[in-house]
């Protein structure tokens, strides 16, 4: 489970007279197949905008729709603009924001033609450096609304039904069902979880997609006294960083389905600004446990399905290095590639040089940062700061892994020792040491 980035879009607005959203399916098709990137347990699809390509995050746990990032080498038309303010968790102060009526969004053979959608300009709410791919913004309760959502964890794939047939009723029988609550157009599931053997609770959570953490659960809400825990950086909100808490259980019980060594985190309820975060909920269900399941919405029945997927007995892991990490700025790599013959091209405008034997291509690969540092973890006691740049790991150059390449490797590889090479203004410095797990 990656959890490099936690994500937690719920956003409180001004009273604002919002589009009642009608989805319209290609011709003669009650069901679409919408596949997506599972990105630090976000749903992350490829949609388009006001004929413009966008990464969208799935969330259930956000209201409304929002927008917060525009791809640099394009521009979108919005129409009917009014300005708002909005607050959430991490966010001291309301934030201005526009809303944009009558938007076209296209998801496959999906369509509507009035979307509501926030546009938020703060140019300091950078999620993709986090994420390691472009993601500019959220599809929230208008997707799920009006539609019957099946979403396969496993398989990748979202299916959207436009109503119940024989089919729906089919997958329906094959899940669990959960009785969940619709309050502002959010799913809420009241459940008794039980944590390790004797403690029980009974707790509303918010299902919500668009929290990377497996579970969330506010600190007043449970008692978690005598519990090992570890203070640490938790994510983001449109806010500004949030902490809190994590700790590792025996297990966790929800329904029928029993997780082993859960770790489940407890944000500080500073965060949370506005109070009324803290009394509409008890935490929330997000995509390290979700992802386990196959997760089926029926908003208007207010009913949630479950069916325990492949990875439903799967270890959770953490970060056990301390290190969180972000792209900035780029390296120039050197990629050389053995070639036949004896030419020698050099061409400057394509920075491609080729010699008689090898074939030298120069090219920018996103660098790596340390944006993060958990206090007393190994990586704080070796040193380690905020802003020191990667120049390799494991004797690898840095810009040769992926942001979830790196993350697994921090999250798994138990008592493994890990090389790491850091820049820190121009010196170089390399530190070793082996992860252990904390909780």
């Amino acid at each position: 489970m990656k959890r490099l980035l936690t994500l937690m879009f719920t956003c409180f607005f001004s009273l604002v007279n919002f589009s009642q959203v009608k989805w319209e399916f290609a011709k003669n098709k009650d069901k679409v197949s919408i596949p997506f990137t599972l990105v630090n347990n976000l749903i992350v699809v490829k949609a388009n905008l006001n004929n413009t390509e966008l990464n969208l995050i799935v969330d259930t746990g956000s209201g409304l729709n929002i927008l917060f990032s525009f791809p640099e080498k394009d521009s979108i038309t919005f129409k009917n603009t009014s300005k708002i303010r909005i607050t959430g968790p991490g966010i001291k102060e309301p934030m201005d924001a526009y809303i944009s009526k009558t938007n076209k969004l296209q998801l496959k053979n999906l369509s509507t033609q009035n979307l509501d959608v926030i546009l938020l300009l703060q140019e300091d709410f950078q999620l993709s450096t986090s994420v390691g791919i472009p993601i500019h913004g959220i599809l929230g309760a208008d997707f799920f609304k009006e539609n019957i959502v099946e979403i396969q964890y496993d398989q990748k794939k979202i299916n959207v039904f436009k109503k119940e047939t024989k089919r729906v009723t089919a997958i329906k029988n094959e899940y669990k069902q959960l009785p969940i609550k619709i309050k502002v157009d959010k799913p809420y599931l009241p459940i008794e979880i039980s944590l390790d053997v004797t403690q029980k609770q009974s707790l509303e959570l918010l299902v919500d997609t668009g929290l990377s953490d497996g579970m969330w659960i506010v600190e007043n809400k449970f008692n978690f006294i005598g519990i090992t825990t570890i203070a640490d950086y938790l994510g983001t909100g449109l806010g500004g960083d949030i902490y809190g808490k994590r700790a590792r259980f025996n297990s966790l019980t929800i329904a029928d389905f029993i997780l082993e060594k859960p770790i489940i985190s407890f944000p500080d309820s500073i965060a949370f600004a506005n109070k009324n975060l803290l009394i509409e909920r008890n935490g929330s269900l997000g995509g390290g446990i979700l992802n386990r399941f196959s997760v089926l919405f029926d908003y208007k029945d207010e009913k949630m399905y479950l069916k325990a997927n492949s990875k439903i007995s799967n270890p959770f892991y953490y970060n056990m290095s301390g290190i969180n990490i972000h792209h900035a700025g780029y390296d120039v790599v050197e990629e050389k590639i053995r070639i036949e013959g004896s030419v020698q091209v050099v061409n400057l405008n394509e920075n491609i040089f080729i010699d008689s034997a090898h074939r030298f291509n120069y090219v920018l690969k996103p660098g790596f940062e340390i944006s993060h540092i958990r206090l007393n973890s190994i990586a704080d006691q070796l040193g380690l700061k905020v802003g020191d740049k990667l120049v390799s790991v494991n004797n690898k150059l840095a810009s040769a892994y992926t942001m979830n390449q790196l993350t697994e490797l921090f999250e798994t590889a138990f008592d493994q020792e890990i090389t790491i090479e850091i820049d820190r203004k121009g010196l170089k410095k390399i530190v070793k040491f082996i992860l252990k797990e904390e909780i």
